[in-house]
């Protein structure tokens, strides 16, 4: 193959390249714009003020004289932090001692984990609490 034919064969693969990227931008936008809309419907049927309050799933496991309790929000934007200490602060109220505490964010879900030790009996209290503080009734 000669060096025209080989700079050609490169031009040609580098127009192709440009246009697949441009198609994959465009579905990029389309699909973000999507889940915007969807995002927005959702929080506007879940209601106003406590919209990250009724979007949020509460799983507890016991570990004895502790508790470890991973929340699941959708309903509030990730980057509000609200839900978060609500719950470490509910946790505290009802009387549990939190040892780690931490968030990340995954697409349009905050994922929350709290590691607390809590008093002979108290769990179901703290649990409790856990769950109301994420309904908004704290």
């Amino acid at each position: 193959m000669t060096r025209p034919d080989r700079l050609e064969e490169a031009a040609a693969y580098i127009r192709q390249t440009t246009e697949r990227v441009e198609r994959l931008k465009e579905r990029k936008r389309e699909l973000v714009a999507s889940a915007r809309a969807s995002s927005s419907s959702q929080g506007s049927r879940s209601g106003s003020g406590s919209s990250s309050a009724g979007a949020a799933e509460v799983e507890v496991q016991h570990l004895g004289s502790g508790l470890h309790a991973i929340l699941v929000t959708t309903g509030a934007p990730p980057s509000e932090g609200a839900p978060f200490h609500r719950a470490v602060r509910a946790v505290e109220e009802a009387g549990g001692e939190v040892q780690n505490a931490h968030f990340s964010v995954v697409g349009a879900r905050a994922i929350y984990t709290i590691h607390a030790l809590v008093a002979e009996g108290g769990i179901e209290r703290v649990v409790h609490r856990l769950k109301a503080a994420l309904r908004g009734d704290a």
